[in-house]
């Protein structure tokens, strides 16, 4: 989704995916009310989701992977298509024109040392594969703490229902915060994140320490799910700017694949964190705090991608860091593999589709599209 959009939308899917998310969860609490039993439950949900599988067979594939992959002609007809459905004459429509770039035409002619790029290609860059590897890490706390906290909840609060109810209500704020955060010139993505997972892991360290019981452990639970749930909504974004567009797939089927891991191990958290504090019935608030420290140093290192270039290739995003280093961090991390991304002008980086001022531009995505 986030391919088919300018990144001025970004944050608009995110606030309507966290409020789906969200709504989602609510539904859920109303669904095992009237279907407490798990067999039932589950075979009502399945049916009620059904509908998913023929709104992903409808979906058409994204301008950005058309072009990544060569095919300009399938590109340009969708936002023909676009442009169509929002009103646009013919004669600008007739105005769209994409102009390939060298990195994708030499792996469409066949160049012997040019080829179409996989998996081996994320390999064999030493930045890509440390940050998807940090991109993973990430994404295993995220989905560990946020389904911990919301396994836990029945635990807390003395009713199952209720706190369920609280839990799921609790994630609308945190998708208006991040909506108007994530876009601030000095929070942006980054900061954003590393904030949000710091607030997590006060509140799971609060849980543990204390031994709070009753209202007071449940406000704090609510607070630690809230913050985590704007971790999420500022994270889908942010990776989805850090790879690029030629092999996104491969590694977001790596962090779905650590984030997934870390959801079969969210039931057995309290018996992991026992280890580290044998006797306490908060332990496994002491492993989330922990893992989201982990994750808050680590996302502090990442680049900042708030109004800047993205990439459409590995050779693109290798080259451009070999010329373009700012060591802004004492430590050698990043100079090793997490570069800075040099921001540019709006004015170079717009293109009007359909419009009277069009600006030729190197590579078709680097544009913020307007239609």
């Amino acid at each position: 989704m986030y391919e088919s959009i300018g990144p001025e939308s970004y944050r608009d899917i995110m606030l309507a995916f966290g409020g789906s998310w969200t709504m989602g969860t609510v539904l859920l609490v109303v669904v095992a009310w009237f279907f407490p039993r798990w067999r039932s439950l589950g075979v009502v949900i399945s049916l009620l989701n059904f509908y998913v599988l023929y709104v992903v067979y409808r979906s058409p594939e994204t301008p950005r992977w058309l072009f990544t992959h060569g095919k300009f002609q399938e590109a340009e007809d969708w936002f023909k298509e676009v442009g169509k459905r929002n009103g646009r004459k013919q004669e600008d429509l007739d105005k769209i024109k994409l102009k390939p770039v060298e990195s994708v035409m030499s792996s469409i002619t066949g160049d012997a040392n040019k080829r179409q790029e996989t998996w081996i290609d994320v390999l064999r860059s030493k930045l890509l594969v440390i940050r998807t590897l940090i991109l993973m890490i990430i994404f295993f706390t995220l989905s560990l703490v946020y389904y911990g906290v919301s396994f836990g909840m029945g635990h807390i609060g003395t009713n199952i229902y209720t706190s369920m109810a609280l839990s799921g209500i609790t994630e609308f704020p945190s998708n208006i915060v991040m909506y108007f955060l994530m876009e601030h010139p000095w929070f942006g993505r980054r900061r954003s994140l590393v904030f949000s997972l710091l607030l997590a892991a006060i509140g799971s360290f609060t849980l543990d320490i204390f031994h709070m019981h009753g209202t007071t452990k449940l406000i704090v639970a609510l607070f630690t799910k809230f913050a985590i749930a704007a971790c999420w909504n500022v994270f889908d974004p942010y990776s989805a700017e850090l790879l690029p567009s030629s092999v996104r797939g491969f590694c977001y089927g790596l962090c779905g694949f650590a984030a997934q891991s870390a959801g079969i191990i969210a039931p057995f958290a309290t018996e992991i964190g026992s280890l580290l504090r044998k006797g306490d019935d908060n332990s496994a608030f002491i492993l989330y705090g922990i893992f989201c420290l982990i994750a808050a140093v680590l996302a502090w290192f990442l680049p900042e991608t708030l109004g800047r270039k993205t990439f459409d290739t590995v050779e693109d995003l290798d080259k451009f860091n070999s010329v373009q280093v700012e060591s802004n961090h004492a430590l050698g991390l990043n100079n090793i593999c997490l570069r800075w991304f040099k921001k540019e002008k709006k004015s170079d980086r717009v293109l009007i589709i359909g419009g009277d001022d069009e600006r030729d531009e190197n590579t078709m995505m680097d544009a913020d599209i307007y239609m």
